[in-house]
């Protein structure tokens, strides 16, 4: 008996250290080139962007092998970065992926690849990706902006390959393709970071440092991209957590706190496969936090002239009973 007592007061220890500080890991994984994987001019590689957007959205993350191009005999010498090699070199872990962020095709352009065989390679890819994964959350970031350090560091938007098309040209062909998938198609520049010649080295890989700050960003994209409806309960915080004002999990802005009562207005499930509920009190929006880490009342609100019914059937302190039924502005 015992032993057996030893052995519940350890398994509801290791529980509780868990479910304080922890929330199941999900996969984050990307697919580019050498952007993507963080290499730098110099020959080294840095932290990628991705790894610093997965540390803010607590997932687990997979960083594939860099990527060369869409085209087959465009990489000789590395068959294992051509687009559908890379993806089947990878395909345990996108099989596993919540969430696939794919950004291919600026090699393609500076190595003239034709428009027709990026398109059909790239259909081909994508074809392969759906078939290993067709219940991720896939996001198609456009060849990034690029300056040609060899005509004068021109812009790739508007200068002609050899090919006879601009980078521009190529983002309107990727972002076709994408469609044809219904996978949502955007740019880093769009996202919220702004890709400047100044942040390169190179005109085309970021500096170590932008990594992070692209990472930020990525994130919350990401975050934004949450499903979200009305939930409308008081809900009590079984384990204390964090709270952040974005759904990219950037910026904490405090602590709910253990038996802490909040109104929570909307439910978001996340591209991370975690659901995170929208906190206000005291007439204030207070931000997110993870549902795994509270429980519901069972009450609902209710708005009449600004004051709330049933909350006699919380059992809580008057204090708390208080700021609750002075919460209003829902």
């Amino acid at each position: 008996m015992k032993i057996k007592k030893w052995i519940m007061i350890t398994i509801l220890i290791i529980e509780g250290l868990f479910s304080c500080t922890h929330v199941q890991a999900t996969m984050f994984t990307t697919l580019g080139d050498s952007l993507s994987v963080g290499w730098l001019p110099e020959g080294i590689y840095t932290t990628p962007y991705g790894q610093y957007a997965a540390d803010y959205l607590g997932m687990t993350f997979h960083q594939s092998s860099q990527a060369s191009n869409m085209f087959r005999k465009g990489y000789k010498a590395h068959p294992d970065r051509y687009f559908e090699n890379l993806i089947k070199n990878n395909k345990a872990s996108l099989k596993e992926a919540e969430v696939i962020l794919i950004c291919e095709g600026t090699n393609d352009y500076n190595r003239d690849t034709p428009l027709s065989i990026v398109k059909e390679n790239m259909t081909k890819g994508l074809q392969l990706i759906k078939s290993y994964n067709n219940n991720a959350f896939i996001i198609g970031v456009l060849p990034p902006e690029r300056w040609l350090p060899n005509k004068r560091y021109a812009s790739g938007l508007t200068t002609y390959n050899n090919q006879g098309y601009t980078l521009q040209d190529l983002r309107i062909t990727e972002q076709q393709i994408y469609s044809e998938f219904n996978i949502p198609t955007t740019t880093f520049k769009q996202m919220g970071f702004h890709y400047t010649k100044n942040k390169t080295a190179d005109g085309l890989h970021l500096k170590a440092d932008e990594h992070r700050n692209l990472g930020k960003v990525v994130a919350k994209y990401i975050g934004k991209q949450s499903l979200h409806k009305q939930y409308n309960y008081y809900i009590k915080i079984s384990n204390d957590a964090a709270i952040y004002d974005n759904l990219g999990f950037t910026n904490q802005v405090g602590t709910a706190h253990k038996g802490d009562l909040y109104a929570a207005k909307e439910i978001y499930t996340h591209p991370n496969g975690h659901e995170y509920l929208s906190l206000y009190q005291n007439n204030q929006w207070i931000g997110y936090i993870n549902k795994d880490f509270t429980k519901s009342t069972h009450v609902k609100i209710i708005n009449v002239n600004n004051k709330y019914k049933n909350l006699n059937k919380i059992a809580v302190s008057t204090s708390k009973l208080n700021t609750l039924t002075n919460t209003s502005g829902f």
